[in-house]
C-alpha cells in the first residue's frame, strides 16, 4: 500500500499520518550509519493530539508498516471495511 492511500485512509476516519525524523529530548536520531532515522505519527485531526508514535524518549516512532497495522485495527472496531 502507498503512503498516499494510507494518509486518505486515515484521514476517512479522522485522523492525519505526519512523516518526520525521530527525535529524542532535543536531538535527531542516528541509526549505525549516522543518518537520521524517518518515522510515523497518528495524530486526530479535531483535536491534533498525537495518538500513536510517540513514548516517553521518542517521537516519530512508528514505522509505515506499524501506521498501517494501527489504522486496520482502527477500521475493524469502527466496522468499516479495509
Amino acid at each position: 500500500m502507498s503512503e498516499i492511500v494510507l494518509r486518505r485512509k486515515a484521514n476517512r476516519i479522522g485522523y492525519r499520518i505526519t512523516k518526520g525524523f525521530q527525535h529524542c529530548g532535543g536531538g535527531v536520531s542516528l541509526d549505525q550509519n549516522g543518518d537520521r532515522m524517518p518515522g510515523y505519527m497518528i495524530l486526530d485531526q479535531y483535536s491534533n493530539f498525537v495518538i500513536a508514535g510517540t513514548n516517553d524518549a521518542f517521537d516519530y516512532c512508528l514505522s509505515f508498516d506499524e501506521v498501517e497495522d494501527i489504522l486496520k485495527n482502527m477500521y475493524q472496531r469502527l466496522g468499516i471495511s479495509w
